[in-house]
C-alpha cells in the first residue's frame, strides 16, 4: 500500500467511527405530541412532525402507567393524561438493546423526564 494512502484510510476509518458513535448518542425529545399505546398495550408517544411512535422506556420519578385504565398517574395516584391525549413531553430518545426492547417492534424508545397535558 502506498504510504500516501495510509493517512487517507485512517481518516476515513476515524470518520466512520465518529458517525457510528454519534448515531448512538441520546437525542433530546422535548415537544408536543400524542400519548397512545402500540398494538400490544405498551405506552408510546408520537411527537408532532414525526410518523414514528416512541415506546416509553422509563417514567419520571413517581409517575406510572395504569394499563387497565390506560392513564398516566402521578406520584399520588392522580390521573395526569390518558390514552389519545395531547401531551407535552421532556425526554431523551435512546436505542434499545436486548431485554430493553418492548413488544412494539421498534428499536428506539424515550426515557421521559416529564409529561403533562398539552
Amino acid at each position: 500500500m502506498p504510504s500516501r494512502a495510509r493517512p487517507v484510510l485512517a481518516a476515513v476509518a476515524l470518520g466512520l467511527l465518529v458517525i457510528f458513535v454519534l448515531s448512538r448518542w441520546p437525542v433530546r425529545a422535548d415537544g408536543a405530541g400524542t400519548f397512545d399505546e402500540c398494538q400490544w398495550g405498551w405506552p408510546v408517544v408520537t411527537l408532532d412532525g414525526t410518523a414514528l411512535y416512541l415506546p416509553v422506556m422509563s417514567w419520571p420519578a413517581g409517575v406510572s402507567y395504569d394499563t387497565d385504565r390506560q392513564i398516566v398517574l402521578d406520584g399520588s395516584g392522580a390521573p395526569v393524561v390518558s390514552k389519545g391525549a395531547r401531551v407535552v413531553v421532556r425526554g431523551t430518545i435512546r436505542d434499545m438493546r436486548g431485554s430493553d426492547i418492548p413488544p412494539c417492534f421498534v428499536t428506539r424508545g424515550i426515557d421521559l423526564e416529564g409529561i403533562a397535558p398539552g
